[in-house]
């Protein structure tokens, strides 16, 4: 009797997959993964299988000591083990990634007003080779940064979530700041609030004078008093509650701006309840309100308080404005959006699909909008194992942009690495090198020598390198990689640590052990030193030191 074979579920392929890239990424082998997950370097054919998707019977213990080892993050469930999503290369602005390093530094000086300072250095040369604030006065733009760096430390916001956070509260404070003197209505209609509106509108100006803080209290008084006056009639009037709406959700912003998403959220919900009331239940103010903290829940990292609120918005979209909409097709972005974050792809697939049809029919195939939904549904198609699949649609997004946007476009250039990671992941490393190679190319020109994303292509090029066994040919532009971080980054930052990590074991697989001891011992002084000796990243390159250290005949090196 034939044996029947058992099929590997998708979630432990993307499971696979997610080991696969964590291990590329720290630069391990599959026997460095076997010894520090299982204890037991000779398993590294077991790895393989997990990461090819060929092993069905995985156990639940076996994905939690793998997942520890790579600092995957799994929940649990209904006895189920869910490994969340991760999305491929975003497409960001250069300023956002010119500020990428800017959470670690802030966070290191936390506790210091020296510290601070150097904090806002940092900020304003990084803004100061950007154009798009070329125009601002700089003790304007001081006066904010030490406000909103001040926010960032105060809230110890993780490094995880600080790329590119600098810009997003730039342009939040700019769109509070465009509907200050909006207040004249509502001051004349209630007199007894009015001195507060003015001290918020003060607060927020531009200068030394700026607070959130103030403005925020300010805020908070006249809502609380507000309320207490609408409390007070008789009949509550509908442009009491579109005001005090309005009120709540400049609270809601404020929130959301100090990464307080949780209370953003909730404000958000109040004022949601304000908007059906004051304009029904299908109207754009309640879904714009419900859309505002499902986001917010998203951000917290609540993706399943976030859902229904994203559905209902949808539903919402689908009543008033139909459904060849843009706004609808957002909507069902949204919703497969927060199903990928719970590591639900089968489920958030046909919904990507859906807001690509609408997109499609209603904006055309040359968009961007268009372009990013083709990039929706192939991440979700890579995320469960089906590269191939995926491929044609990396492709057709990467064709728009260059139509669309031209070749000199930072997100053309993202479209590059996204088709070229999708070969790689199939095994077809020489068709991957030529496009990221031509990313790095794009980026070279339009971003410039000196930035991380720069920096990134030519580690993808060089790892692609490495993959094909060309060692020697990879090691310069790793070398090149690592130079641009110390640059830009400066010698104590975590993408600066895994760079020096990055040529060692380049140096390594060449057989160089002599030469890849002091780039190992730098790469872990410098991890050690950002996250302490007991970070999983931090052992990772202890393992990597000493395994050097042995193959040299030294003794290992012990934490002090």
């Amino acid at each position: 009797m034939t044996e029947q074979s058992v099929e590997t579920s998708p979630e432990l392929v993307a499971f696979g997959k997610r080991v696969r890239k964590e291990r590329k990424r720290r630069q391990w082998t599959q026997e460095s993964l076997a010894e520090t997950a299982l204890s037991n370097r000779d398993r590294k054919g077991y790895i393989s299988e997990i990461e090819r998707g060929k092993r069905p019977d995985i156990t639940g213990e076996t994905i939690r000591k793998i997942a520890s080892a790579l600092d995957i993050a799994i929940e649990e469930a209904d006895g189920a083990i869910i490994v969340p999503s991760t999305d491929g290369e975003t497409d960001r602005t250069p300023l956002e990634i010119r500020l990428d390093s800017l959470g670690e530094d802030a966070k290191r000086a936390a506790d210091n007003t020296e510290g601070l300072q150097e904090t806002l250095r940092a900020i304003q040369a990084q803004l100061a080779a950007t154009t798009q604030y070329a125009d601002r006065d700089k003790k304007d733009l001081l006066s904010d940064l030490q406000v909103l760096a001040q926010a960032i430390m105060e809230r110890d916001v993780p490094v995880s979530q600080l790329s590119g956070i600098l810009p997003e509260m730039l342009k939040k404070l700019a769109d509070l700041r465009s509907e200050r003197g909006n207040w004249a209505g509502m001051s004349n209609e209630e007199p007894e609030i009015a001195p507060l509106l003015q001290q918020a509108d003060d607060a927020l100006a531009a200068g030394p004078g700026f607070s959130l803080e103030t403005a925020e209290k300010a805020l908070e008084a006249a809502d609380r008093r507000y309320g207490e006056i609408i409390d007070a009639r008789e009949e509550q009037a509908k442009s009491g509650k579109i005001n005090r709406a309005k009120i709540i959700g400049k609270r809601a912003e404020m929130a959301a701006l100090k990464f307080a998403y949780l209370e953003a959220a909730d404000l958000y919900q109040e004022q949601a309840k304000l908007q059906k009331q004051a304009f029904g239940r299908d109207s754009e103010e309640y879904a714009f309100s419900l859309n505002e903290a499902a986001v917010n829940f998203n951000d917290a990292g609540l993706h399943r308080k976030a859902e229904p609120l994203f559905r209902k918005g949808l539903d919402i979209c689908q009543r008033v404005l139909g459904e060849d909409h843009p706004d609808t097709a957002t909507s069902y972005n949204n919703v497969a959006g927060c199903l990928n974050a719970q590591g639900h792809h089968s489920d958030a697939e046909p919904l990507f699909r859906k807001g690509l049809d609408i997109r499609q029919q209603v904006l055309g195939e040359d968009h961007p909008d268009t372009a990013q939904s083709y990039n929706n549904v192939a991440g979700c198609l890579d995320e469960q194992g089906r590269h191939s699949n995926a491929e044609p649609l990396y492709r057709k997004g990467l064709d728009i942009r260059q139509r669309v946007l031209g070749e000199d476009h930072p997100n053309t250039a993202t479209s590059y690495n996204n088709v070229a990671s999708c070969l790689d992941d199939q095994g077809l490393h020489s068709d991957a090198e030529p496009l990221y190679r031509k990313g790095l190319d794009i980026r070279q020109r339009v971003l410039g020598e000196d930035h991380p994303n720069t920096a990134t292509s030519y580690n993808n090029v060089a790892s692609c390198l490495d993959d094909q066994g060309l060692h020697s040919d990879a090691e310069p532009l790793y070398r090149k990689s690592l130079e641009i971080c110390q640059r830009v980054l400066g010698e104590e930052h975590p993408d600066t640590a895994n760079s020096y990590n990055n040529v060692a074991s380049n140096l390594a697989r060449q057989g160089l052990w002599g030469e890849a001891l002091p780039l190992f011992e730098k790469a872990y002084e410098i991890i050690s030193k950002i996250l302490g000796d007991a970070h999983p990243n931090a052992q990772t390159l202890l393992y990597n030191l000493n395994d050097t250290r042995a193959k040299l005949g030294l003794p290992p090196h012990t934490p002090t």
